[in-house]
């Protein structure tokens, strides 16, 4: 809980901050979360660092969606140091998350290399609990991030297209 809050405190005043970039990990991270369901089939959301990609860089060109963010090296630090406490290295493996059909998994891309871990349904209810920490975790910061991303979506183009009725 204490760590949610260093989290949230650290957007907080690096929002405030002016220009300067926080080096305290120069290291290009992604971090992807994905929830697999069979109902909704698979929602990811992917948190990459400054050292990975500038704001500007990402933000100025069309994507095919908008779930992908840029959090401070100072709040990707702490993130990272938030998984660490609450397994996540410790459960990775080596590669990349598998696809699935339930369950959860994070994704880190980090010098280089990719690690995962991904909990189903049949999981043991410690890592079923543990990497919903990570998840959360992941989710407040994401969440927290301003982010305004131009998205192609050529059916949304017909909303505005139409004549409203009027009564």
């Amino acid at each position: 809980m204490i760590r949610i809050l260093t989290l949230l405190l650290c957007l907080l005043s690096t929002a405030c901050m002016s220009g300067g970039h926080a080096t305290d990990l120069e290291t290009p991270v992604r971090l992807e979360l994905s929830s697999y369901s069979q109902r909704q089939g698979t929602i990811e959301f992917v948190l990459l660092n400054d050292a990975h990609t500038s704001r500007v860089e990402l933000y100025s060109r069309r994507s095919q969606n908008a779930n992908t963010k840029i959090a401070t090296n100072l709040i990707m630090q702490e993130l990272l140091d938030y998984l660490d406490e609450n397994g996540f290295f410790e459960k990775a493996v080596e590669g990349s998350a598998p696809e699935a059909t339930g369950g959860k998994a994070l994704e880190l891309e980090l010098d280089g290399n990719t690690t995962s871990w991904y909990v189903g349904h049949q999981s043991p209810l410690r890592d079923q609990e543990a990497i919903t920490l990570c998840y959360k975790a992941m989710l407040d910061v994401y969440n927290n991030i301003f982010a305004a991303q131009s998205v192609e979506n050529k059916q949304g183009e017909s909303i505005f297209g139409k004549k409203r009725r009027t009564q």
